[in-house]
């Protein structure tokens, strides 16, 4: 007796049938080709009949093939991206989980993050939300946010030259960041501090995600923050609840954004000893005088 046939998905020339999903290499392989304006439908049909397929076919789609990637394949890796990014904006939380699922088994989540940070802030509130759910907090929101924080300073010369991006095309971008691109990654960052506190969560819940991160590190993150329009005492306030790396880290990042001086004093003034002085620590190793430091006290 002869079995059925394996039912077949195709789509924009592409015939999938049901062992192709056991088998990541081969799926990859088979959609290598796929147009990105093809990717919304390809992925629609087949979550019709399994959600775990359309998050593997997905997967395949934003994932080269290649050992060695072109850059022309990771063009299209991230334009299809792109593609299922805006599809699952607009449609409900199955969707969004089926991308969310895809860009993590990629490991692709800053991706996402910058992804979805292009987005009108109304779809953008519901997946930065899906996205928390699905990575259990804002850790994954916070990673990005910090390498977020050091591009913009670094594009603007307010901070060191920063590489080894995984994200956004700058992993392989030109030595010079174009001003466009720079504006984009700070929509992006304030839209995904926006999404981030729509959803419930604090500023001190996102530094409290950096918690074990060294003064350097939260620098970046505390970069963005203020990128987002958030305020320097706002962010010490916050950053205090975790001790005085945390502080150190926060003034280096108000300072490197171009924040004056007295915004740290003022808050460092009202706070205990241990504090105070690491705020003011930080600030003299920026660069900033003691007679600066003194000045701007005497000014209070």
């Amino acid at each position: 007796m002869t079995g059925s046939a394996p039912k077949l998905t195709r789509v924009g020339g592409v015939a999938l049938a049901m062992p192709d999903f056991d088998n990541p290499a081969l799926l990859r392989s088979k959609v290598a080709n796929m147009k990105p304006a093809n990717v919304r439908s390809l992925v629609a049909d087949r979550l019709k009949l399994s959600a775990r397929h359309a998050e593997l076919l997905a997967h395949a789609l934003i994932a080269p093939a290649s050992a060695k990637p072109t850059p022309a394949e990771y063009d299209r890796c991230e334009a299809s991206g792109a593609e299922l990014v805006a599809w699952a904006a607009a449609a409900r939380t199955e969707e969004r989980a089926v991308v969310i699922g895809a860009f993590g088994r990629a490991s692709q989540i800053r991706e996402l993050m910058f992804q979805v940070g292009q987005l009108q802030r109304g779809q953008a509130r519901a997946f930065v939300k899906d996205v928390l759910d699905a990575e259990g907090g804002v850790a994954a929101a916070a990673d990005w946010l910090g390498e977020a924080g050091f591009l913009i300073a670094s594009a603007r010369g307010q901070g060191p030259v920063f590489d080894g991006l995984s994200w956004g095309g700058f992993a392989r971008g030109a030595t010079k960041i174009v001003k466009g691109a720079v504006d984009a990654v700070s929509s992006a960052v304030s839209t995904v501090v926006d999404g981030i506190e729509t959803a419930g969560k604090s500023i001190q819940d996102v530094l409290g995600a950096a918690a074990s991160w060294t003064a350097n590190r939260v620098q970046g993150l505390v970069m963005a923050l203020i990128e987002a329009g958030k305020k320097a005492v706002d962010v010490l306030t916050a950053a205090a609840k975790y001790g005085a790396e945390m502080v150190r880290g926060a003034v280096a990042g108000i300072l490197a954004a171009g924040k004056p001086l007295k915004d740290v004093v003022v808050w460092a003034v009202s706070q205990g000893e241990q504090l105070a002085l690491s705020a003011l620590d930080a600030a003299m190793d920026l660069g900033r005088s003691v007679a600066q430091v003194l000045a701007e006290a005497v000014s209070l």
